[in-house]
């Protein structure tokens, strides 16, 4: 995964000058991917050409992302063509480079899983910057098959992707009445707005602290908890208006 094109004997060669055999280096790789969550995923062999190493859609996007978020390898993998010490120019096997902001990641071909490819691109939807990532596995006609699909899973996620404005600044989110009979709101003190797939399911959590007798206008009394899946955001809760507190003829009636 470390060059444009690679080959099978990069992965043994690698697996001997970093641990000392192949052996070393798929039991790193499982127990790796046991802590992203792969659990779909097995490795048992480092090229990936074994019949028995196998894996999911899901699982690889979750690789992919983990892989991109290092600087080096982001930039190797978006490289068209590189120049090595004795084989000269390399040419990368991702045709889609640089087409739809198709940035990586990384092509894969046996005939077992058919044609694959996990795909990083950067896009601008509804004005909103985003890196969306994809799988696709099992595909005819080995590459070129994996690349038609990935030409169709792109538009189709622009497609139902939009940005949704999960809560605005100055949303009410609760109300308060006092013992004295103030009363006033509670709102969201900045605005949210996500990409998210059509029919996504947002979950509101709202802790709220317990109000004092008074409090200026603008402080902060709360949170809310935005959910979408693994995506989460908080948002203070502020005070609309002050609370005045009750005036001297409410204290005197109750002894205060």
């Amino acid at each position: 995964m470390s060059t444009p094109s690679t080959a099978s004997n990069f992965a043994d060669l690698l697996a001997t000058w970093d641990l000392g055999g192949v052996t070393a280096l798929v039991t790193r790789r499982n127990a790796r991917a046991a802590a992203l969550g792969m659990s779909a995923t097995r490795y048992a062999d480092v090229s990936g050409f074994s019949a028995l190493s196998v894996s999911t859609p899901a699982d690889l996007i979750t690789l992919g992302e983990t892989a991109m978020l290092q600087p080096v390898f982001a930039q190797i993998v978006a490289q068209p063509q590189a120049t090595l010490p004795v084989a000269g120019v390399v040419h990368n096997l991702d045709t889609l480079l640089g087409q739809g902001g198709v940035i990586g990641i990384k092509t894969g071909h046996t005939d077992q899983a058919g044609g694959c490819f996990v795909v990083a691109a950067d896009l601008t939807i509804d004005g909103i910057a985003v890196r969306v990532y994809g799988a696709v596995m099992g595909q005819p006609n080995a590459l070129a098959g994996a690349f038609g699909a990935t030409r169709t899973l792109l538009p189709a996620l622009v497609s139902a992707l939009h940005a949704h404005s999960v809560v605005r600044r100055d949303d009410v989110i609760a109300r308060y009445r006092s013992p004295w009979d103030e009363s006033g709101t509670i709102v969201a003190s900045q605005s949210v707005t996500w990409l998210l797939l059509d029919g996504t399911v947002v979950t509101r959590q709202v802790k709220l602290d317990e109000l004092p007798a008074t409090l200026p206008a603008g402080t902060r009394v709360g949170t809310l908890r935005l959910i979408a899946g693994t995506r989460q955001a908080e948002v203070p809760l502020v005070t609309a208006t002050a609370i005045q507190g009750p005036d001297a003829g409410w204290r005197l009636t109750r002894g205060l």
